[in-house]
């Protein structure tokens, strides 16, 4: 197993682009959080489709096929 040791970061420099890319990641996360509030309900509808979407994609890698219609019929999604 690999190690990582976090003290390393401290010691390297760190291009314009890297941290345009940090500014970006903290930018988006903003934007997250910010929808997090203002649409909670929304967010609640895609996390469920998500959970959905993730134990489909799952099964179909492991050869279980799960029946469309029934999905929707219990979870009530149209």
């Amino acid at each position: 197993m690999r190690a990582f040791h976090y003290s390393a970061l401290w010691d390297q420099k760190w291009d314009s682009e890297m941290l345009g890319l940090v500014a970006a990641i903290y930018k988006e996360a903003g934007k997250q959080e910010l929808y997090l509030k203002q649409r909670p309900a929304e967010l609640e509808k895609l996390v469920e489709i998500a959970k959905i979407q993730s134990t489909e994609s799952s099964n179909a890698i492991e050869g279980i096929v799960t029946m469309w219609i029934l999905r929707h019929v219990l979870t009530g999604m149209r």
